[in-house]
């Protein structure tokens, strides 16, 4: 196994595993149960892939950028004010 990700949050560590999975990489995130213990610190969650895939994650992770993207396209994918729903 190797890491390929360190998370700044057991969410952040949540979005990158489903994303790895989704393209059919086996992911586990390491260091969820110290969220508890620490509140949510960063650096403690960690997501690990098998060794023989973890070029792969590499490339799915370079792609994985969504606040890049968002910037990229020129896109603001904030909710406007008072649209926000009741």
């Amino acid at each position: 196994m190797r890491c390929v990700y360190v998370a700044e949050d057991l969410i952040d560590a949540h979005l990158v595993c489903d994303r790895l999975c989704d393209d059919g990489i086996p992911a586990e995130i390491h260091g969820a149960d110290l969220t508890g213990s620490f509140g949510l610190l960063p650096g403690y969650v960690s997501v690990w892939v098998p060794e023989m895939q973890s070029i792969d994650a590499d490339h799915v992770l370079e792609l994985f950028r969504p606040a890049e993207l968002e910037a990229s396209l020129g896109v603001d994918l904030a909710i406007p004010d008072g649209a926000a729903p009741a």
